[in-house]
């Protein structure tokens, strides 16, 4: 009886379309990653206005430096808990589609993150909105990168 199994060597590699596939992945993943954090430090001052303004709209009160601190500083980081979320669910999330497909559902993923971070939180001056858009656009790195 003649053995069928396939080398692990030619198992394991990658066909040349499929590399530049999760090369432009990640690339693309990674450029909204850095154009994230670049567009966030121009953008401290109008961040600021929008914090107090909704600060302001709730509790009728200006809103203290520490807060301030703190929510910018959770509102910059949020990426990072995203994508260590989005590398920890990695394998769960193989479990139910293909490789091709996870690639594919990390740029929809992205995609809703922009929405939320884009339409919900600039037309309702929320910044929960735009923490949870941030938390959903670090997802797809996580996965990018895993």
């Amino acid at each position: 009886m003649q053995d069928t199994c396939i080398p692990t060597s030619m198992a394991l590699t990658n066909s040349n379309f499929g590399n530049f596939c999760l090369f432009m992945t990640a690339w693309l993943l990674m450029s909204v990653t850095l154009y994230n954090f670049v567009l966030l430090n121009p953008l401290a001052p109008a961040m600021r206005t929008m914090y107090e303004t909704t600060h302001m709209n709730r509790y009728n009160e200006t809103m203290p430096e520490e807060k301030w601190t703190v929510l910018y500083a959770v509102s910059v980081s949020c990426v990072y808990f995203g994508a260590i979320v989005g590398g920890v669910g990695t394998n769960f999330m193989l479990s139910y589609v293909s490789r091709k497909g996870l690639m594919q559902l990390s740029h929809v993923i992205n995609i809703i993150g922009v929405i939320v971070i884009a339409l919900v939180a600039g037309t309702t001056w929320s910044y929960e909105a735009l923490i949870i858009g941030r938390i959903i656009a670090g997802i797809p790195l996580g996965v990018a990168y895993s």
